[in-house]
């Protein structure tokens, strides 16, 4: 009984850091999914996916040709931060809408050479919702 009792403990920890994460990665699809659809109606799809992102997500908006991809990564630090962290990540693709208005990345200052996707971030932890020019993939 007495060593049945921390591996049972052990075991709903566990079950807690899995759930935790599970969590995390529908949140970072909603996320995902919420950015695309955003960016391919010609709106700001990093200022959309922030708020349904997780706290401290990466938030990732890829423009190429007639689509938009939305990828959004996040962290989990399950039951403290003594443990190692786990990563967890989710990714949307949504076409263009045709007559919408221009994607938002497409508009950004400096944009990459002609026939390059265009590409922007930004940090849901900081909550900027902006995005920022990033390298092309």
């Amino acid at each position: 009984m007495a060593a049945g009792l921390p591996a049972l403990l052990l075991l709903l920890l566990t079950g807690l850091a899995a759930v935790q994460a599970v969590t995390a990665k529908g949140q970072c699809l909603d996320a995902a999914r919420e950015a695309a659809l955003a960016a391919a109606r010609g709106q700001d799809g990093a200022e959309v996916a922030v708020r349904a992102a997780p706290p401290g997500a990466r938030i990732s908006i890829t423009i190429q040709d007639d689509r938009v991809e939305a990828a959004v990564t996040a962290s989990v630090r399950a039951l403290g931060t003594r443990l190692p962290a786990v990563r967890v990540a989710a990714s949307a693709v949504a076409a263009i809408e045709p007559g919408g208005a221009e994607p938002v990345a497409a508009r950004l200052p400096d944009p990459a050479p002609s026939g390059a996707p265009h590409r922007t971030d930004a940090d849901a932890a900081q909550l900027t919702g902006t995005g920022r020019q990033g390298a092309a993939r």
